[in-house]
């Protein structure tokens, strides 16, 4: 997906949401920690966003395992197809943070590209950026968060970020 049709998909995927709701499905259990290539990507995803916070005046956000784990799972199910890249089993994922951390808000950005290694990053970010939706999620009054990124077998990325306010 270049270009264009990245910014495209950000905008499908938002749209289904607000018209559709959110679908429930069932997820299995936490995955293992990721390897240390997508760790990389995951730490840089972290980093651009917090970065983007940072350069508009707001506090960055901490970096949670137990949220990350629960992205990933959701980022490798979609890149193993066992559901379509989007906001499937989105009140699960909730549910599932909610019993470890006491929940104000929850929100969740998502996307794919193929963009090589060197740019899929960057391209995700940019791409929550210039999506109303996503940027308000990455703007938004949250003060945790986690990524997840998985690939699948033709290389493509799958990304998940979940942002948490807690209750004080």
């Amino acid at each position: 997906m270049a270009g264009g049709a990245f910014s495209l998909f950000f905008w499908l995927l938002l749209h289904a949401l607000l018209l559709g709701g959110v679908p429930h499905s069932a997820t299995a259990g936490m995955p293992d920690h990721p390897n240390a290539s997508v760790a990389a990507l995951e730490s840089r995803t972290f980093k651009l966003v917090n970065d983007h916070r940072s350069a508009i005046g707001l506090a960055p956000l901490v970096h949670d395992a137990r949220i990350a784990a629960v992205a990933r799972r959701h980022s490798r199910n979609m890149a193993e197809g066992r559901v379509p890249a989007g906001h499937d089993g989105f009140e699960t994922r909730r549910r599932d943070i909610s019993k470890r951390i006491p929940l104000r808000g929850i929100a969740e950005n998502v996307g794919a590209n193929d963009y090589p290694r060197s740019d899929t990053v960057r391209a995700a970010v940019s791409g929550w950026l210039e999506s109303r939706g996503h940027r308000e999620n990455i703007e938004g009054r949250y003060d945790l968060t986690g990524v997840g990124i998985a690939r699948d077998s033709r290389g493509v990325y799958y990304y998940t970020q979940i942002f948490i306010r807690r209750k004080q």
